[in-house]
């Protein structure tokens, strides 16, 4: 991550609440049907969820820098002025899934979900 932080474009973060049974309430209950293109032009409908945008404003993705540190997931660095982020994108999915299912840490609960690693 080049000159940004998580809270900026970890987008990578959200990879969790769809892989386990996430408890929170992060997408909007209305499904959208859209139409997208493929590569050949043809036209498909396909449906999407978006983010409940109430829930997402609790988000606090920075919050969760010293767990990958400390997990050897996050490495920071500069590029020229830019200050940087590398990530190891499979151990950090891998430490959310565990960090979640031990304490209840995801983006919108960075210390936990009874606030156990403030």
């Amino acid at each position: 991550m080049l000159g940004t932080t998580l809270n900026g474009a970890g987008t990578s973060l959200h990879t969790l609440e769809d892989a386990v049974d996430f408890i929170y309430p992060v997408y909007d209950n209305q499904i959208f049907e859209i139409q997208i293109k493929d590569q050949t032009g043809e036209i498909h409908l396909t449906q999407t969820k978006v983010h409940n945008p109430i829930y997402s404003a609790k988000r606090d993705c920075d919050a969760l820098v010293p767990i990958f540190e400390k997990e050897n997931v996050l490495t920071k660095g500069k590029v020229a002025e830019a200050n940087t982020l590398l990530l190891d994108a499979q151990k950090m999915f891998e430490v959310m899934v565990k960090y979640y299912q031990d304490f209840g840490v995801t983006m919108y609960t960075p210390y936990g979900d009874k606030n156990q690693l403030a």
